[in-house]
């Protein structure tokens, strides 16, 4: 072990060589480990024993988050992190004020990635999410129509919430939050054309950082993992 995670270890949790601790692969699994000694800034670990990792969830959730204002993505990469999520991707909306792009953009992505790392350590994760590069809205909608259930939380949506969508035997989700505007009329309608129904997260306007955590938190709920 080397590098930030060693010195995670070393100088932050203060762990002594002989004493016991549990590192992850990045892949779900789990691995109990002692540690021998500490030299030329690496820690030298034996695994004891291996499984896979129990905080990770049995479904996989991508979140597709237009971009908020400010520093309001930091927060919900962190909560969407720590309720599962498996990766996220950033979405230029037509609403979004935010607009990354060049050297800017590099330098967001790579700090929201570690934000995500940190998150993932915090909450026992044996798996660090992905934040993605930003994406436009309809590439977003085509790539995850193609490869998962979609899920589109829409405050003018009528009637439908989520407990009404045939979730039953899914395993891949997308979920789809807008920006502080909202999301476009055009947006919902090009939506529903690929036979995507918009629900509803209740008769209150959510916060765009509020949002996420809610529609994910439900959609855990309803599959039994929280």
């Amino acid at each position: 072990m080397a590098g930030d995670e060693y010195r995670h270890l070393a100088n932050v949790l203060r762990i002594k060589a002989g004493e016991d601790v549990i590192v992850f692969d990045d892949e779900g699994m789990e691995y109990f480990s002692t540690v021998l000694r500490f030299e030329n800034s690496t820690a030298k670990l034996q695994v004891t024993a291996q499984k896979p990792g129990e905080a990770e969830p049995g479904i996989w959730i991508a979140l597709y988050q237009a971009l908020p204002k400010g520093d309001k993505m930091e927060t919900v990469i962190q909560k969407a992190v720590e309720l599962g999520v498996k990766e996220i991707f950033p979405v230029n909306a037509l609403r979004c004020i935010t607009k990354l792009e060049g050297r800017k953009e590099i330098d967001r992505v790579a700090r929201w990635n570690r934000i995500a790392k940190e998150a993932a350590k915090q909450c026992g994760r044996s798996y660090i999410p992905v934040v993605h590069r930003p994406v436009g809205f309809r590439e977003a909608i085509d790539k995850a129509a193609d490869s998962s259930f979609c899920i589109f939380p829409y405050e003018n949506a009528v009637g439908k919430g989520m407990r009404d969508l045939p979730l039953e035997g899914e395993k891949r989700f997308s979920i789809f939050i807008g920006p502080e505007g909202g999301f476009d009329d055009k947006e919902a309608a090009y939506v529903c054309s690929k036979g995507i129904t918009p629900v509803t997260l209740g008769r209150r306007i959510l916060r765009t950082e509020t949002a996420p955590i809610v529609a994910i938190a439900l959609l855990m709920h309803i599959k039994g993992e929280i």
